[in-house]
């Protein structure tokens, strides 16, 4: 068997009341910590843009677009063509 050695956590820069334990890895991180800018953005694909939550992010369609997939990763304009359509 071989070991695996862990990095220690960054040290956090906000008040212990502020830490936030995450459910996917071992290092708490600070209320308001920026998930989008971890890396989380790149699977936010066309129409779609990276949204920052309590523990995590996730991918929202811009406006007047719609998720064609259920993680709103890939959006459509439909929605926009048909309000287009009808004006």
């Amino acid at each position: 068997m071989q070991r695996v050695e862990n990095a220690p956590c960054p040290e956090l820069t906000c008040p212990e009341s502020e830490h936030i334990p995450l459910t996917d890895r071992c290092c708490k991180v600070c209320r308001g910590h920026h998930f989008c800018v971890e890396g989380h953005s790149p699977s936010c694909v066309e129409n779609s843009e990276c949204v920052n939550l309590e523990a995590g992010s996730c991918c929202s369609c811009k406006d007047g677009y719609r998720a064609l997939r259920d993680d709103s990763a890939y959006c459509g304009g439909a929605v926009l063509l048909l309000q287009q359509w009808h004006h």
